[in-house]
């Protein structure tokens, strides 16, 4: 089943973004900054369940991010998707879930302007040590 979470849905939606905390962090950002309401998240959350537990999500707005995203998941997010007009203009996350994703959108959307199957995802293993966080020597 997919529908749209809300603030009630806050602590599975947590749980399924700590199974890849990093590689879910634009969710999680989101998610902290909207406290999962939309008139904050400037989009949905859409999560699918299975025998009534969250097992997939996919941010909805101006990009698609799938979180732990199943086959079943992706499908349930493409008609979704297809079913209104296009809102996003890229899908971002995992390369396995995107390109599923993107499979199932492409025929309708047309093709794709810019493909990065190479991407890379980076992040920091220490601390921040400049006194100024975001500085250009961090």
């Amino acid at each position: 089943m997919l529908r749209d979470l809300g603030p009630v849905d806050l602590p599975a939606l947590r749980k399924l973004i700590d199974r890849d905390p990093l590689t879910n962090l634009f969710v999680d950002y989101r998610v902290e900054l909207s406290g999962l309401q939309q008139r904050w998240l400037g989009g949905n959350i859409w999560g699918y369940f299975e025998a009534g537990e969250l097992v997939s999500a996919c941010h909805a707005a101006a990009n698609f991010v799938p979180i732990e995203a199943t086959d079943a998941a992706i499908e349930a997010f493409a008609i979704r998707a297809l079913a209104a007009p296009r809102s996003a203009s890229s899908i971002v996350g995992p390369q396995e879930s995107v390109l599923r994703l993107w499979s199932q959108l492409e025929p309708s959307w047309g093709p794709a302007r810019s493909l990065r199957f190479d991407q890379p995802f980076m992040a920091i293993s220490t601390d921040c040590t400049t006194a100024a966080r975001g500085s250009a020597g961090c």
